[in-house]
């Protein structure tokens, strides 16, 4: 277990200060799941990390996995076993797109806003 040195103050940073207290407000059970889930975070390797959660979260942006992961996304870019798992514009083309100018009815069929019946 790490535990800062003596000369860290929570008041000398005031986010880990607020940090600190939203963990302190937290249940037991509830705090006690976050820091095993931030203690196995931290010991995993960065590219698990970024393959941990691009395949849990697909939508997370390139930024926001990077961010999560500790690199840049260049470094993303480089580990194949990341691409492997990132969505590609391939996988969303099944997807239907929905007109723009239409909108759900009450019984859930689409209908054209110029409609007259709309």
């Amino acid at each position: 277990m790490h535990h800062f040195p003596r000369s860290y103050s929570a008041s000398s940073d005031p986010a880990f200060a607020l940090i600190v207290a939203i963990l302190a407000e937290l249940p037991r059970r509830e705090r006690n799941e976050l820091l095993a889930f931030l203690d196995f975070w931290r010991d995993l390797p960065r590219e698990d990390r970024a393959v941990f959660a691009k395949s849990l979260r697909p939508d997370l942006s390139e930024e926001a996995v990077a961010r999560l992961s500790g690199v840049c996304t260049r470094t993303l870019q480089r580990w194949e076993r990341y691409q492997a798992v990132r969505p590609t514009l391939e996988d969303y083309r099944h997807a239907r797109r929905r007109p723009a100018k239409r909108r759900a009815s009450s019984n859930g069929a689409w209908i054209g806003l110029d409609d007259p019946a709309a």
